[in-house]
């Protein structure tokens, strides 16, 4: 139903991890205290939406510690299957999808190499003092870039996702 739910992260992340017979490169996982980790970037009303599925409050209540420590209680990140899903508020939303009636967000489902950052030469800091030496002003310059990596003219390291939601936010 589009809806973000476990077995939608659980399929996601299956989807990931595997080459389809050696068509596409896997999304390569980020390694994390020897843990193998993926990460799904969420607007707050998918991740409203996946707080209140059945599956995940069961699994949080039965599976995490009790008490006032239990992530359902402090609004923690959302963690299943080695997907952490963390929202952030600059996620689009939309309401133009089925035919104009159903609202959904865009997200990205991402591992290692979701990014490439490159520096073309070193930063280079210039101080200056003006006005008898009432005045210092410090300037920091830096030739860098980041991108978002392509191999054959396809998305590399990452896959966009959209996922259906309510409008709880008012966004």
């Amino acid at each position: 139903n589009g809806v973000i739910s476990t077995g939608f992260i659980s399929a996601l992340r299956t989807w990931a991890v595997s080459s389809n017979n050696n068509t596409r490169i896997p999304i390569r996982p980020i390694k994390v205290d020897g843990s193998n980790y993926h990460v799904l970037l969420v607007s707050p009303n998918v991740l409203h939406a996946l707080k209140n599925d059945s599956t995940f409050q069961t699994a949080q209540r039965e599976a995490q510690d009790r008490g006032k420590d239990n992530p359902l209680f402090k609004n923690a990140v959302a963690i299943w299957g080695n997907v952490v899903v963390h929202e952030h508020e600059n996620i689009p939303e939309y309401t133009d999808g089925g035919g104009a009636s159903v609202r959904y967000a865009t997200g990205i489902l991402f591992g290692a190499q979701a990014l490439i950052y490159a520096r073309g030469e070193p930063e280079k800091i210039v101080t200056e003092t003006d006005d008898y030496e009432n005045e210092y002003s410090v300037k920091w310059g830096v030739v860098m870039g980041v991108k978002k990596p392509t191999f054959n003219s396809a998305d590399y390291g990452s896959v966009g996702v959209y996922i259906a939601c309510a409008d709880i936010t008012g966004k």
